[in-house]
């Protein structure tokens, strides 16, 4: 295992029983195929702990109890807190997603606004009062639902939990987390800050591991609301969980996003936009421009262009500022895209540009990476045309 860890990546996830059975699953850096370390997958039982915890925090702990302006102050506190170990959050992650560092600053230097934010909105009387015919009064007034289950997807593991968490404790919330199980890290890091910085005990509980545990915390009959980034199936199945308890539920899920190029603008100008939705974080988010529709007059010199932008791209180790494209998660997720190439090419397609691995350093070479790929000339029937592919692929 690679000792090189900051104190950062030391947060554990569960406390265990001596006699409860663990899988400990290896948390890997993408860009060479290295462990990071280890992390025990929480049992059934462990997510239970959780949840009851959480639930006994909300029923008579001091957090759904502070007084509005007290509990705004502590998010402003969590803020700062964040703030003070953002270079070591950047590295963390770019270490355990294979996001360039460059997109991972820009995105992460974003999270202590979303405690900023929700603690000015706590801080703002927003309860209303309606009109109404008669002498009656009718008002509005905001409450905690109770335990909330966050499950966030690898892609953006600390934006996305910031922006659920902190409008979950805003409103008096306790929350239980699942993390992706292949990017914990940045979580049980966040955690950890948030306890140091004062978070009463068991307002914020981790869980890791897969779906089994996904599973068991969408099911469990004292979370109040789920909120789901992932794909389509995971959240069918949250929806199909949740609403057997009418609990509530936000997801937000995949999809194949179009990008439509009209003959009014400069292919070449069209093509800069076009790389970027496309290729960054690899291509692995929902709202990547995944498809491109462009109208037949400039269509060859626009796929030229694009081609020329894909392999002008510099791949390479996430953690070199000057790397423009990282590796994607998982060899599973490398093999599925490049399967999804050849599929493409069996159908019809031409490869305009990249379909392959690249050709790397010897420390790189045990990485999940994909060339930026421009796949031409393919119709709506085809398989590339229709699925989402989540990787570097255009």
């Amino acid at each position: 295992m690679n000792e090189n860890t900051t104190p950062l990546t030391d947060a554990v996830a569960t406390t265990a029983s001596d006699d409860a059975p663990h899988r400990v699953r290896a948390i890997i850096n993408p860009a060479t195929g290295e462990v990071i370390r280890t992390v025990a997958d929480s049992t059934i039982v462990e997510v239970d702990e959780a949840v009851r915890a959480a639930r006994a925090a909300f029923a008579s702990g001091p957090w759904p109890r502070m007084p509005r302006s007290e509990r705004a102050r502590c998010l402003l506190r969590f803020a700062d807190a964040i703030e003070a170990h953002t270079e070591a959050l950047f590295q963390l992650e770019t270490r355990n997603n294979g996001r360039p560092i460059t997109e991972t600053r820009a995105q992460l230097s974003r999270v202590p606004e979303w405690f900023r934010y929700n603690a000015g909105l706590l801080a703002t009387q927003r309860d209303a009062v309606l009109p109404g015919d008669g002498p009656y009064l009718t008002y509005q007034r905001r409450s905690p639902l109770g335990v909330c289950g966050i499950i966030t997807p690898f892609n953006h593991p600390l934006l996305i939990l910031a922006r659920s968490l902190s409008a979950a404790l805003a409103t008096g919330n306790t929350v239980v987390v699942k993390p992706s199980e292949m990017t914990p890290l940045t979580t049980l890091a966040l955690v950890d800050i948030l306890r140091e910085a004062g978070l009463p005990e068991g307002v914020v509980r981790v869980v890791t591991g897969g779906r089994e545990v996904g599973e068991r915390l969408t099911g469990h009959p004292d979370i109040a609301k789920i909120t789901l980034t992932g794909g389509t199936e995971a959240g069918r199945a949250a929806a199909v969980a949740t609403a057997a308890r009418f609990a509530r539920v936000t997801a937000e899920l995949g999809g194949k996003t179009p990008i439509v190029v009209f003959d009014d603008i400069d292919p070449r100008v069209a093509a800069e936009g076009a790389a970027f939705a496309a290729f960054v974080a690899a291509g692995q988010s929902c709202v990547a421009g995944s498809r491109f529709l462009v109208q037949r007059r400039v269509y060859d010199d626009f796929v030229e262009a694009l081609s020329a932008r894909a392999t002008a791209i510099r791949i390479g180790d996430p953690v070199r500022p000057e790397t423009q494209l990282g590796p994607l998660i998982s060899d599973v997720q490398r093999d599925k895209v490049l399967r999804l190439i050849t599929a493409g090419v069996e159908e019809g397609v031409r490869v305009a540009a990249g379909g392959g691995v690249p050709d790397l350093p010897a420390e790189l070479a045990s990485g999940y990476y994909v060339q930026p790929t421009v796949l031409a000339d393919a119709t709506m029937s085809m398989t590339v045309a229709r699925e989402e592919i989540f990787g570097p692929v255009a």
